[in-house]
């Protein structure tokens, strides 16, 4: 069975060397379930992440790493396991768990923190911990003696809108949570319809169509009151992300520099 294992190993070799990447991860995997030995399973499972990296495919090999025992492992294989399960969780948008693997890595003398560091900044900004991630961006300039421009210096950078504000002020008075989210003409349009239906009411009222005053100026009034509340909350949510991603591209940036 070893000497199989290791056929099937220089088989997914050979398919690397000439391009043929799925063929080849589909070899790692048959070897990784030949190898009787743990650490040379484990590295098989490191060169099928590779492998997995380059097709695009991080969330599966994130997935890969995760069958890996690391503390049955040497120090420095353990560092490699968890550094790559880190890079892919991070490129996975799974952000929480990448986060997770770069604390368990700071056990480990085995690894480069200088990318390590990265990837949590990365991290920090995706998540939107935009104080701890400033701090973590200082610290990984000062030690690396990186002079960029600060992108999380100017406070328009970091001044977000509040959802709740937002759907709060709506209820209060139809189009100002829009108009607070900063979408000023969603917020009139949103108050004209409102004010609009709550005319329509009041007509029909007043000339005596007390069915459609109820049914249908109250009703509609009642839709778009509740319903643009909400959507003030959902514009203050898209605003936010949009900050977001500016201020995350700004930091990518800064850091590639």
């Amino acid at each position: 069975m070893p000497f199989f294992s290791k056929a099937q190993q220089q088989l997914a070799d050979s398919l690397v060397a000439v391009g043929k990447l799925t063929e080849a991860s589909i070899a790692y995997e048959y070897a990784i379930y030949k190898e009787p030995e743990l650490t040379k399973r484990v590295r098989l499972m490191v060169q099928r992440a590779y492998v997995q990296k380059n097709l695009g495919q991080f969330s599966n090999a994130f997935n890969n790493l995760q069958r890996a025992d690391i503390y049955a492992l040497s120090d420095s294989l353990a560092a490699i396991v968890l550094y790559e399960s880190a890079f892919n969780a991070y490129m996975a948008e799974m952000f929480d768990q990448s986060l997770s693997k770069l604390v368990e890595l700071e056990t480990y003398s085995h690894i480069n923190k200088r990318q390590a560091s990265l990837i949590e900044i990365l991290n920090l900004n995706a998540l939107s911990r935009w104080d701890e991630a400033h701090q973590k961006f200082l610290k990984f300039c000062d030690m690396y003696g990186l002079t960029v421009e600060d992108p999380y210096a100017d406070p328009k950078a970091l001044k977000m809108k509040n959802p709740e504000k937002a759907f709060n002020l709506s209820y209060f008075l139809p189009g100002v949570g829009q108009m607070y989210a900063g979408y000023f003409w969603k917020g009139f349009l949103s108050g004209f319809i409102n004010l609009a239906a709550v005319g329509f009411a009041g007509y029909s009222f007043y000339t005596g169509y007390y069915f459609s005053g109820a049914f249908t100026g109250v009703t509609l009034f009642y839709i778009f009151y509740n319903g643009g509340a909400r959507y003030a909350e959902v514009l203050a949510e898209q605003y936010n992300e949009k900050k977001g991603e500016a201020l995350r591209n700004k930091v990518k940036a800064a850091l590639l520099k």
